[in-house]
């Protein structure tokens, strides 16, 4: 039969250590031209930070059959793009009674796939068969009904392999109960994967989960009970049997690198690309040119006059209004390194380096001549 290619709209491409992707280009193309928005302007996140909807918001969307029929196909795109489980799950809320304003939404998610079409879920052969879970929560987030969006994701090795953005079923009365719930939620989805590991004869370390809220660690391994906890005592006692026999590890992690951030909130851009890379999000183009590795870099001897030339007007006018970085007579420098760009019509600033958006580039350095293809 071959390799394995396409399945059901997603497409498999490996890579040249054994890795694969999963993405879903054509799936989302075809989407993107139904709406008609193949042509639109793309947006570099998927949701606003801190956009609230409420069910009443605006007038009715007149055409009620496209909504739900829209957002059902954006569910499906989030098997290969944990990075939309939040905003999905946020337009999910109101499938009976859109409004324009939660159409609005739906048209900036499409826009943000429209610009980031060749992304996918990387996953990469390892010998570390380890489960870590992590699990972050937005406290009574819901501003009409003040429940809790709660979110796990779970890793084997390097590569996510589950992940789940939801809102709670009930109110908490504090961050620290709503937390707790969380751990409950993703000790349950590590246990399973455990059990499934175990089916098929493969054993690995304590699974671990790592949460940022401090109080709920410690309730997870704190023998005594509270008064204050027998509202969700079943999940309390659940979580702590599993930890006292070991088959459990909850652990502390500063928020600030709570992986599991992404799938609570609307975020900046900036935090946006930082936690979305963290998921294993890449871009298949580029993995078929630098095989698995992060940076592949390679040796090489570039003409200076050849790169002159391929830069355009219209990126010198763009490249000069930054104020750390200037033409030379080499080409164009960027923080003291020399920079041949190819094909690029624009350009954007990150840590330091000229990146490109969507066709080819190469960043060079000027000491050791080495070309970083990205």
């Amino acid at each position: 039969m071959g390799e394995l290619s396409y399945f059901l709209g997603i497409e498999v491409t490996n890579t040249t250590t054994g890795g694969l992707v999963l993405s879903q280009t054509k799936y989302i193309n075809d989407l993107l031209t139904r709406v008609k928005m193949d042509g639109c302007k793309p947006s570099p996140t998927p949701m606003t930070s801190n956009l609230k909807l409420t069910s009443g918001d605006g007038n009715l969307f007149e055409d009620a059959g496209l909504y739900p029929s829209i957002v059902g196909s954006l569910q499906y795109v989030t098997i290969t793009r944990p990075e939309l489980a939040f905003s999905v799950h946020k337009v999910c809320q109101f499938m009976q009674s859109p409004r324009e304003s939660h159409w609005k939404t739906v048209k900036r998610i499409l826009r943000y796939l429209q610009g980031t079409t060749s992304l996918g879920l990387h996953l990469q052969r390892c010998s570390d068969l380890s489960l870590t879970g992590y699990t972050d929560l937005d406290w009574a987030s819901d501003i009409e009904d003040r429940k809790s969006t709660a979110d796990y994701c779970v890793y084997m090795g390097r590569n996510l392999v589950s992940w789940s953005s939801k809102k709670q079923h009930c109110v908490s009365r504090s961050s620290t109960e709503a937390e707790y719930r969380g751990i409950a939620t993703v000790v349950a989805e590590l246990l399973w994967l455990t059990k499934l590991m175990c089916e098929i004869h493969i054993t690995g370390p304590t699974p671990k989960v790592y949460c940022d809220n401090s109080g709920a660690v410690l309730l997870s391994t704190n023998p005594v009970w509270h008064s204050r906890s027998k509202h969700f005592e079943v999940d309390l006692a659940f979580v702590r049997d599993h930890v006292a026999t070991g088959r459990i590890a909850v652990k502390h992690i500063p928020g600030d690198v709570q992986i599991a951030y992404i799938m609570t909130k609307a975020v900046s851009s900036t935090k946006f690309l930082d936690f979305r890379s963290k998921l294993r999000i890449e871009d298949v183009q580029c993995l078929r040119l630098r095989g698995d590795e992060s940076i592949k870099t390679i040796v090489i001897a570039l003409e200076v006059r050849t790169t002159i030339v391929l830069i355009k007007a219209s990126l010198r006018k763009a490249i000069e209004d930054e104020n750390h970085v200037y033409q030379s007579g080499m080409g164009v420098t960027v923080d003291k390194k020399w920079c041949g760009l190819v094909m690029v019509d624009k350009i954007q600033k990150d840590k330091g380096w000229t990146m490109k958006n969507d066709i080819v580039g190469a960043i060079i350095d000027d000491e050791a001549w080495r070309m970083k293809i990205f």
